[in-house]
């Protein structure tokens, strides 16, 4: 299928809403108050601390790689909304004729996946289905609203891309095969370049980069609370 030109309305930086993600202290908490319900202790002693987490000597210690770790997931939380946001703003600048038939290609490669994870399971589709909640027809709307998201995000990147006038190095495509395959860079490399594939591994090296342009330059609406009235 032909790749479909299309433009942007406007290149200029996004604006996002923020994102509020609530007080490490607060998650710390909960999550000790759940450690402590589960061992149906009356108290988080210090002993308690090292029998549940051995690698933990003290309660500090608990609370200390705790905090650590919810900070994590913050971070990751708060890069994957940015993403999703930034890129949700492109999408709505699209512009061009997109031939349903780059959605239906999408969509049977999805469908394609999902088949394979059954037959890697051992299970019937209907039953893998039934087993994640879903029918062929919950299934076939899904993946049609997947197969156009992805399409259009691609489209949208590629078109931000040309019009930064990026190009790729190296760099880039070491980048690129590790999003693709973390830890596994070069088996992919070898396997893209077996089958004559070398263009998708650039094309989503360049989409990496116009990505990380718009997460770079996008400022966000002041929160409506802090808004002069």
């Amino acid at each position: 299928v032909p790749k479909p030109f299309c433009r942007l309305r406007s290149y200029d930086p996004v604006t996002i809403s923020p994102l509020r993600l609530e007080d490490t202290s607060v998650i710390l908490e909960e999550r000790l108050h759940t450690i402590l319900e589960a061992s149906e202790a009356s108290e988080l002693s210090d002993n308690l601390a090292h029998r549940l987490f051995p690698g933990i000597t003290t309660v500090e210690d608990l609370r200390t790689e705790l905090a650590k770790s919810i900070e994590s997931e913050k971070g990751k939380q708060m890069e994957n909304y940015r993403i999703a946001a930034t890129e949700a703003e492109l999408m709505k600048r699209l512009e061009g004729d997109i031939p349903p038939v780059a959605y239906h290609k999408t969509q049977k490669g999805l469908f394609d996946e999902v088949c394979l994870q059954a037959r890697c399971q051992g299970m019937e589709l209907i039953d893998f289905l039934e087993s994640k909640g879903l029918d062929e027809v919950g299934l076939g709307v899904m993946l049609r609203d997947h197969a156009v998201e992805s399409v259009n995000r691609s489209l949208a990147l590629d078109a931000l891309a040309s019009y930064l006038g990026f190009g790729i190095d190296d760099d880039d495509i070491q980048a690129a095969l590790e999003h693709m395959a973390p830890g596994e860079g070069e088996r992919v490399y070898e396997d893209y370049k077996e089958r004559d594939l070398l263009a998708v591994v650039e094309e989503t090296a360049l989409r990496l980069k116009a990505q990380r342009w718009l997460l770079d330059t996008a400022t966000e609406k002041e929160p409506l609370a802090d808004r002069c009235v």
